[in-house]
């Protein structure tokens, strides 16, 4: 054995033992969190897989474990995490988002959403709990139940059950928003929020992890379990007939001889990922709406409005994983020869889709423009924002009334 192997043998034995003591010391500092006497955070269950970072260095998340001021929790695709908080109640995050733990004392508690959904269930204890957001904060009442989607630009305070009052330095005065209802928040370009009149909360606005989260505390909120119930069944019913249309028509072209066409992905993978890494969803644009309403379309634009409505067939699209429901559009509409016009906004954080095949915003009414839903979910934020799975169903839409209400929205102020 020559030196340099020598050595090589002993870095890599110090380096085992450096982060056998650094993991001893995280988790005797959780452990000190834990047995404290005040209000504290501490990790229920996990699934999937979450990380902590705490004081510059990441860890993985495990049940059981205490957080202190400044840690920071994120959680992977496909995964949840869920935290009891002494005296106060718990909270649940959803996969892809990240919290903070901004205040952790006897007096008051705080987590920072920093992306991504989570929802608390709080008490009816005298322990303060807040949420804070780039808008403001969002102080819980007592036994109240809500989420806060915050997204680049975006964010979405939805109660389910009690009120929840906003602090916000672009409010004169704070704002209660009661059970029922939601408010959406979101930056302008001079990074000031603005706030959108307080609605109703659309069931089919509720994404898959919202919904159960609901139906696991019996559905005692807003919603009833049955509705909440019959929203998933919906989902699933119109997934299913979109997947059997679809293996319908591959099984014909196939049968005359045809190959099925796939929008192949010209983004390279990169060296941490495989070819496992690379995904298929599917893709259709419509404008069927606009055919119940040409009165009102604008001058020269009946012209890009096909006849069936249908802009795009259902198109499978290739993505890599990490890709959003912005990117495939944009390779199905060039695959396909389709004109597309966005541009970058901080309102969405993201690019707004402007217009496909010529149809914008406004064309058909004060109220129209382009949807999106995937899996028969209509999501509150950008389709750059949304990260995309295998599998996944989009269909791109236009409104031409109540903001979505023609596509089967529920919205009432």
């Amino acid at each position: 054995m020559n030196r340099n192997r020598i050595l090589n043998v002993m870095f890599i034995a110090a380096l085992a033992l450096l982060l056998a003591v650094m993991a001893r010391f995280f988790l005797k500092s959780a452990d000190a969190v834990k047995s404290a006497g005040e209000p504290r955070i501490v990790t229920e269950s996990i699934t999937g897989q979450a990380s902590v970072k705490r004081r510059g260095a990441g860890y993985r998340l495990k049940e059981d474990i205490g957080l202190v001021e400044t840690d920071s929790v994120i959680t992977a695709p496909g995964s949840s995490a869920s935290f009891a908080v002494a005296d106060c109640g718990s909270f649940m995050m959803d996969e892809n988002s990240e919290i903070t733990v901004v205040k952790d004392s006897g007096e008051t508690v705080c987590v920072g959403s920093v992306y991504g959904t989570v929802i608390c269930d709080i008490g009816d204890t005298g322990i303060p709990f807040s949420v804070e957001c780039p808008a403001g904060v969002i102080s819980a009442g007592m036994e109240s139940l809500f989420s806060v989607e915050t997204y680049h630009g975006t964010q979405t305070v939805k109660v389910y059950r009690g009120d929840v009052t906003l602090s916000s330095p672009s409010l004169v005065e704070d704002v209660s928003i009661p059970s029922g209802k939601q408010l959406v928040i979101t930056q302008n370009d001079d990074g000031a929020s603005s706030f959108e009149d307080m609605r109703s909360i659309p069931i089919q606005s509720l994404s898959g992890f919202l919904i159960d989260s609901l139906l696991s505390r019996g559905g005692e909120c807003s919603f009833t379990g049955e509705a909440l119930a019959e929203e998933l069944e919906r989902r699933e019913t119109e997934v299913e007939q979109a997947r059997a249309e679809r293996e319908e028509y591959e099984a014909a072209v196939i049968a005359r001889g045809g190959t099925v066409p796939v929008v192949e992905s010209s983004k390279p993978i990169p060296e941490y990922m495989t070819q496992e890494d690379v995904h298929t969803c599917t893709v259709t644009i419509l404008c069927e709406t606009i055919l119940n309403n040409m009165e009102d379309l604008a001058e020269g634009k009946s012209a890009f409005v096909p006849q069936n409505g249908v802009i795009l067939a259902t198109s499978r699209v290739q993505f890599i994983a990490g890709e959003t429901v912005y990117d495939v559009l944009k390779r199905a509409c060039a695959a396909a020869g389709i004109p597309l016009e966005y541009s970058w906004t901080v309102e969405f954080g993201g690019y707004y889709i402007e217009g496909i095949n010529g149809l914008y915003e406004f064309d058909c009414g004060p109220e129209s423009g382009w949807m999106y839903k995937v899996n028969g979910w209509f999501p509150n934020y950008g389709s750059s924002n949304y990260i995309l799975k295998d599998g996944d169903i989009i269909v791109w839409e236009y409104t031409c009334r109540g903001l979505g209400t023609d596509l089967g929205l529920d919205w009432e102020l």
